[in-house]
């Protein structure tokens, strides 16, 4: 096998060249139909060794991924409420927002380490408040209002 044979079937050299299963030039998208470059800086390498580009670019396939990510976790947290018997408390933080008054007592109570760290007291409801209050008067122009 001489060297530019060789070239064309050494996975780093294709990565390198752009060449993609057999021709060099442009790929299109399989899902979103765009046409980019058959390089690896579009396209993630399927086949190490013979240096064959995936059948959808980059952001595709990230999205794709993405998908199957939330789709398994919470098909695992509904197969582990099942498993215990109850429903979980929710993952969102919407029940902890932290621009409201009972958010933030809620949010402080929950990590009453954070709250003695940044407010140097106890986190009782009182002391909540306080803070609250004194963070909400200090931060007023702020865009989000509070933390």
């Amino acid at each position: 096998m001489d060297t530019a044979e060789a070239c064309c079937h050494d996975s780093v050299s294709a990565i390198a060249t752009g060449y993609a299963g057999g021709w060099m030039g442009r790929k299109r998208c399989g899902r979103c139909g765009k046409t980019y470059p058959a390089a690896a800086d579009y396209f993630y390498i399927r086949h190490k060794p013979t240096g064959r580009l995936d059948s959808m670019c980059r952001s595709c396939r990230r999205a794709i991924n993405a998908d199957w990510k939330r789709k398994v976790i919470r098909e695992r947290r509904e197969a582990l409420a099942v498993a215990l018997g109850r429903p979980l408390k929710s993952s969102s933080a919407d029940d902890t927002d932290r621009r409201t008054l009972a958010g933030f007592t809620r949010y402080m109570m929950r990590n009453p380490h954070y709250f003695r760290y940044v407010f140097k007291g106890e986190p009782t409801p009182e002391n909540i408040g306080d803070a609250f209050r004194k963070y909400v008067k200090t931060n007023r122009d702020s865009a989000s209002g509070c933390v």
